[in-house]
């Protein structure tokens, strides 16, 4: 697994997160979503009832091309319960290469996007053509894409970083109107290593209890949120023998993720574009072995947390 750190000072404040989160959501019922229409809406529920209470900063912005109701009243109808974040533009890329808009970018630095299967992104605009063949990776190409160029956009605008493995948050829309949360996986990307893993699928509700919180997807989330904290990159094993190839098939566009992306007011280009960048993905017995054992934690967690007494977790 990926290797995790925290600095003595930022161990206070990460862990009291992780803990007070916990204990509210034991103690009162997560509310109903059944009221949510679309993806945009069901993203920004989770952003603002568990994402954003498990980061150090609550903030996080919407995107205005996606949302449809544009209110600081949370979605999910509790009197009282209002919106940390803002409607905004989460544009990011360059319309040269991938380009796109995230429904919710985390305190400029985590994208959280939902997943339709078979999609290729909420708003069609790709600049990158990716085609995949490994039935290991997610079915929707746009976050494949959007975690790659937000590793590459971190790198540039925080060089000072130890490591550049960043992750993106997946979230399962399909079936939740009727099936509690549905689930979140997640997808990370070194940009200087050229590394692409992703996790298994957490359901995100109580298999017990459908209005709570999985406890293994609570804890996962926690992990990400706060990766700047908590992760200290690749171990030299998943240097050596899992790379993603795209240095090489994005050939001389390679310069323009490295130095030219932006985010915030980037342009729209046609999907159709023929000199656009082609990019397959292929499969890779180690990036299966290890979601393998990751899924083997995850049990190894949920059984943990069901000894402990907590209802969220089975």
């Amino acid at each position: 697994m990926v290797e995790l750190m925290m600095e003595e000072e930022n161990i206070p404040g990460v862990l009291g997160l992780l803990c007070g989160t916990i204990l509210a959501l034991e103690n009162e019922p997560v509310p109903s979503v059944h009221g949510l229409t679309d993806e945009t809406e069901f993203t920004t529920f989770l952003a603002n009832h568990l994402f954003g209470k498990l980061a150090t900063t609550t903030t996080y912005t919407i995107s205005e091309k996606k949302s449809g109701k544009k209110t600081k009243q949370c979605l999910c109808g509790k009197e009282g319960c209002t919106l940390t974040g803002r409607y905004g533009d989460t544009s990011i890329g360059n319309p040269t290469v991938w380009h796109g808009s995230p429904d919710i970018i985390l305190n400029n630095s985590l994208p959280i996007e939902p997943i339709t299967e078979g999609s290729g992104g909420p708003d069609g605009k790709l600049g990158v053509v990716v085609h995949k063949k490994s039935s290991s990776l997610c079915k929707n190409p746009q976050m494949i894409a959007e975690t790659i160029v937000f590793s590459f956009l971190q790198k540039r605008l925080h060089p000072e970083r130890d490591n550049f493995l960043t992750p993106c948050i997946g979230v399962g829309f399909s079936e939740f109107l009727g099936v509690g949360f549905s689930e979140l996986f997640i997808m990370l990307y070194d940009s200087e290593h050229d590394v692409l893993l992703e996790s298994c699928k957490i359901p995100l509700s109580s298999p017990t209890q459908p209005n709570k919180f999985n406890m293994t997807a609570v804890l996962l989330s926690w992990l990400v949120v706060n990766y700047k904290f908590l992760c200290t990159g690749l171990t030299d094993e998943m240097k050596a023998f899992y790379k993603a190839d795209f240095f090489e098939k994005a050939g001389p566009k390679l310069q323009v993720y490295n130095e030219l992306l932006s985010m915030g007011n980037v342009a729209e280009v046609n999907l159709n574009d023929p000199s656009l960048p082609q990019y397959c993905f292929k499969d890779n017995s180690y990036l299966l072995a290890r979601r393998r054992k990751l899924k083997e934690v995850v049990e190894e967690v949920e059984n943990r947390f069901s000894q402990a007494g907590f209802s969220g977790g089975d």
